[in-house]
């Protein structure tokens, strides 16, 4: 957190050093390059806010630029704002950026967190097809594949193909069960090695770290399934 907060105060003091200069208009893309940067590390730093208002004037000076529509759609979507998602407009930041596939992160992940945000709306048609052109955009994630399953198991019930439908979910909730299975067990394993560490943390065995940090790893990667 020190370190974006470091950041912020250097971006922001760029920035006014930029709008002293006489010849402003000379150093207007590095200003908005600044701009970027400092929201970056505001985002990061989860100053959800002053991020917002840097990725918005980032697009208003430089309408194609992919990576602040797609952090605005995050921020918007995840509804930082009066605490209310304003998803609509998060897809529509989200469509900016699949406008240019030759981006391949960006335009397929986009695609997907537009796929997340029908799924919440209850749309699974506009879903799955959102999940189809993030995989015409080679965007690959194992989540993306979770999140297809479910949706492709629903339409199967929408349509009345009860048994094809119910298999699909059934397979998908197996993985999530194993999944947790898997975090309780690690779980479970963190806390006997946590005897073999002292109290400052200084002396950690090195089985029990690399134990924690598998463990770190695996919940984050659940974290990243469900998100």
């Amino acid at each position: 957190m020190k370190n974006f907060s470091e950041a912020i105060e250097a971006f922001t003091a760029a920035i006014l050093l930029i709008d002293s200069q006489k010849q402003k208009a000379n150093f207007k893309q590095l200003k908005v390059q600044c701009y970027m940067k400092r929201a970056l590390a505001s985002y990061h730093g989860s100053q959800f806010m002053q991020a917002l208002s840097d990725f918005q004037t980032v697009v208003k000076e430089d309408p194609v630029e992919v990576k602040a529509h797609f952090y605005m759609g995050k921020l918007l979507a995840k509804g930082i704002e009066n605490q209310i998602s304003k998803r609509e407009e998060a897809i529509l930041h989200f469509e900016q950026c699949a406008k240019y596939p030759e981006r391949d992160y960006y335009a397929g992940n986009a695609l997907f967190q537009i796929a997340k945000l029908r799924i919440r709306n209850k749309d699974y048609y506009e879903a799955y097809f959102s999940l189809k052109r993030a995989s015409d955009n080679k965007f690959v994630s194992k989540r993306m594949q979770m999140y297809k399953d479910f949706t492709e198991g629903v339409l199967y019930l929408i349509k009345r193909k009860i048994k094809k439908g119910v298999q699909i979910l059934t397979d998908l909730l197996e993985i999530l069960i194993k999944k947790e299975k898997e975090i309780a067990k690690q779980q479970k394993n963190d806390k006997l090695n946590k005897k073999l560490i002292d109290p400052n943390g200084e002396n950690e065995d090195p089985k029990a770290k690399v134990s924690r940090e598998k463990h770190q790893a695996s919940e984050k990667a659940h974290r990243d399934y469900l998100i």
